[in-house]
């Protein structure tokens, strides 16, 4: 078993990995989580709330490392055995959890003549119908219509996809049901939980807290 783990990520995927092999395996393994903003979760969620996380990760023993990116891998014979941080320093790691992002695989449309986003997101319509009248997308690559604010968005989340699926297959069929479902979330934390509703790519201009953070 892999007793030194590093996770690359503070948000949702990297956060979770952590905190669910900490919960289960506890002290037979170090975990350190290696992030580029000052707190986990600071972009999706704010400094506040990322603080508390934060909190949490390190009263159950893992080692955070805020501001930090990945510089290096160090091993033999295709195994690493160390981390290199941007600062220099380095992590022994047996096992590497990388969690900071994916970029939609559509390069293969780009002369297909389905339009897309700069971001690799396939434009599509409120009836997830894309700029083939034959073609529907749904899911991580879909960029559909948010009517709360007018804009695009892509939601990169399984109950979506799962969601999304549903209503391409049913405006395949000719029964135009548009999709205009709001995205919901959540991720649990050493037996604490933290639910999301919305679209948060567009960022945030205001925290209301209520209630005791720290309680």
């Amino acid at each position: 078993m892999a007793r030194n783990i590093v996770i690359l990520g503070g948000s949702f995927i990297g956060s979770e990995c952590a905190a669910a092999i900490k919960s289960s395996l506890k002290d037979q393994v170090n975990v350190s989580m290696v992030y580029m903003e000052e707190v986990p979760f600071e972009r999706a969620l704010g400094k506040d709330i990322g603080a508390m996380m934060a909190h949490e990760h390190e009263n159950n023993g893992v080692k955070l490392h805020a501001k930090q990116g990945l510089k290096a891998f160090k091993g033999r014979h295709g195994q690493v055995d160390k981390v290199v941080l941007s600062d220099g320093s380095e992590i022994d790691a047996d096992l590497v959890i990388v969690g900071f992002g994916v970029r939609p695989a559509t390069d293969f449309l780009k002369d297909s003549g389905i339009e897309l986003r700069k971001d690799g997101g396939v434009v599509c319509d409120p009836f997830l119908q894309t700029s083939h009248k034959d073609i529907y997308a749904a899911g991580d690559i879909c960029s559909y219509p948010y009517w709360p604010t007018g804009t695009r968005t892509r939601t990169e989340h399984w109950i979506v996809a799962l969601d999304q699926g549903s209503f391409a297959a049913f405006n395949m069929l000719g029964k135009l049901q548009p999709y205009g479902s709001l995205p919901f979330f959540w991720t649990r934390h050493y037996n604490k939980s933290l639910q999301y509703v919305g679209d948060g790519s567009v960022g945030f201009s205001d925290i209301h807290i209520t209630g005791d953070l720290d309680g």
